[in-house]
C-alpha cells in the first residue's frame, strides 16, 4: 500500500473529489483489481466529517452534540468492513455518511469539539448507537428488527415527528402478482403464483413484525422481523420499502 501524509500546517487538509479531508490517504489494493482510497484520520476530525450531512450544520448546538456522541460511538465500535476492505467504516449510509471538513459549520464543529472523547455505553461496553431521520412515529425494540435483544434499543413512541414537514414522508409502492412471484422466486423462496399478501403481525409499536405471502395453491409463506421490508426489494424493478412501518392494500 501506499500512504500519503501531508505536512508542514498545523492541521493541513487534502482535497478528493471536490471534498476536503483532514489527516492522510493510504491507498491499497486489497479485494481485487481497484484502489481502496482510505482516509486516515483522528476520530474527533472524522466526526467533524460525519455531524454536519448527517444533521443540518445550522440546527442547534445541542441537537448537534447529541448528533456528535452518536457518531462517535458507532465509529469506536464499528469495524464491520475491516477484515475484507483493510478500513474501518464506509462513507455512506452503511454506515455513516463522511464527506470531511467542507460541509462543516461554527455549531457543527463546536458540537464535536464540546462533546471530545464522551460515548455512550451499556454495561460497560460502547453501545450499537443506531439512528435514523425519521421514524414514522415509533422507533422498535432491536429484537423485533434483527432477532437480538438489548437493553437500550427499545421501542418508544414519537410525538415529535408529526410536528414536522418531512420530505416524501407518505410514499406509495406498488408490485404486480407476478413481480412479487419473481422477486421470492428470485430469493429462493419455494412459492408458486402469489395471489395475496399481508401483515400478519404487529408489534406493541404498531410497526410491521410478519408478512405473510399466498400462493395459487394455498401455500403461505411468513417473514419476520426486518426481512419484512427487505424482501420487496428489487433491483431489477427498482423498487424497495422504506422502513418496518407501512401497510398493504
Amino acid at each position: 500500500s501506499l500512504g500519503i501524509q501531508p505536512q508542514g500546517a498545523a492541521n493541513p487538509i487534502t482535497w478528493f473529489k471536490g471534498y476536503r479531508y483532514y489527516g492522510g490517504f493510504e491507498y491499497q489494493r486489497v479485494t481485487g483489481g481497484r484502489i481502496s482510497v482510505i482516509n486516515v484520520v483522528d476520530v474527533e476530525d472524522y466526526v467533524k466529517g460525519v455531524v454536519p450531512y448527517e444533521m443540518s450544520g445550522s440546527w442547534p448546538v445541542e441537537a448537534l452534540k447529541a448528533q456528535a456522541i452518536c457518531a462517535r460511538t458507532y465509529a469506536v465500535r464499528t469495524t464491520k468492513h475491516l477484515s475484507s476492505y483493510g478500513f474501518d467504516l464506509c462513507n455512506t449510509t452503511d454506515c455513516q455518511v463522511y464527506y470531511g471538513t467542507g460541509s462543516a459549520t461554527a455549531n457543527s464543529d463546536r458540537a464535536v469539539e464540546e462533546t471530545s472523547g464522551k460515548c455512550l455505553t451499556y454495561n460497560g461496553s460502547y453501545i450499537e448507537a443506531v439512528y435514523h431521520s425519521s421514524d414514522g412515529g415509533a422507533t422498535e425494540d432491536a429484537e423485533n428488527v434483527w432477532g437480538s435483544k438489548t437493553g437500550y434499543l427499545i421501542g418508544k413512541k414519537d410525538p415529535y415527528e408529526a410536528m414536522t414537514s418531512i420530505p416524501s414522508y407518505q410514499y406509495t409502492v406498488t408490485y404486480t402478482s407476478a413481480q412479487l412471484t419473481w422477486i421470492l422466486q428470485q430469493k429462493g423462496y419455494s412459492i408458486g403464483n402469489i395471489v395475496n399478501v399481508y401483515v400478519s403481525e404487529r408489534t406493541n409499536m404498531g410497526n410491521v413484525l410478519r408478512v405473510t405471502f399466498v400462493d395459487s395453491a394455498g401455500k403461505s409463506l411468513t417473514v419476520a422481523r426486518e426481512t419484512c421490508r427487505t424482501i420487496f426489494y428489487s433491483s431489477t424493478y427498482n423498487k424497495s420499502v422504506r422502513s418496518m412501518r407501512f401497510d398493504i392494500s
